[in-house]
């Protein structure tokens, strides 16, 4: 029993933590809809993450996969990764590519069907996304989708970005990212 329950914290603390590499950071590894095992910390090495959770039935993640798609087109060779997590069960597997397959959808999506890593980064509801540092830190962190929102991520998106070609990212008193003041031409 001991055992058992000493596996079931690790588990989460893998999930929630990262493994040691990570060290305290996020991290996690899922299947793509091919089947092949994908771990945020090997993609971290190369560069930041834009982590999207979403699902088949929740409408605003719909029109935020249609955004994020036009990013990935937009910034997919900046070294900044894109990953969009759907968090359908295991039975709607066949609806989640469905879905990806007749929107267009390009960039890489991953199966959370028992929503572990949703629940990991403190989701309860979708849509949910977030940048990861290259360290694992969540850089930002944006809940919901609407309209207007887009220019808010595409801003964070870009400052993610900057700070691969090695400037400085703008941050507040609390170490949070902060919109730059003009707008640049990336």
């Amino acid at each position: 029993m001991r055992k058992t329950m000493a596996a079931i914290i690790a588990a989460a603390a893998f999930v929630a933590f990262g493994d040691p590499l990570m060290a305290g950071g996020v991290n996690f590894r899922l299947k793509d809809l091919e089947g092949k095992k994908v771990e945020l910390a090997q993609q971290l090495k190369k560069g930041p993450a834009l982590v999207s959770f979403w699902a088949t039935w929740c409408h605003p993640c719909q029109d935020e996969l249609k955004f994020l798609q036009r990013l990935y087109q937009q910034y997919s060779d900046s070294g900044l990764a894109f990953y969009a997590v759907s968090v359908d069960g295991a039975r709607d597997r066949g609806r989640v590519k469905a879905a990806v397959k007749g929107r267009g959808i390009t960039l890489p999506v991953l199966l959370d069907p028992e929503q572990e890593v949703q629940k990991a980064f403190g989701l309860s509801e979708v849509p949910g996304l977030f940048i990861i540092s290259t360290k694992g830190e969540i850089i930002y962190r944006h809940l919901g989708y609407k309209s207007g929102d887009e220019a808010e991520i595409r801003a964070r998106v870009r400052d993610a970005i900057k700070g691969l070609q090695g400037s400085a990212l703008p941050t507040d008193s609390s170490g949070a990212i902060v919109q730059p003041a003009e707008e640049d031409s990336l």
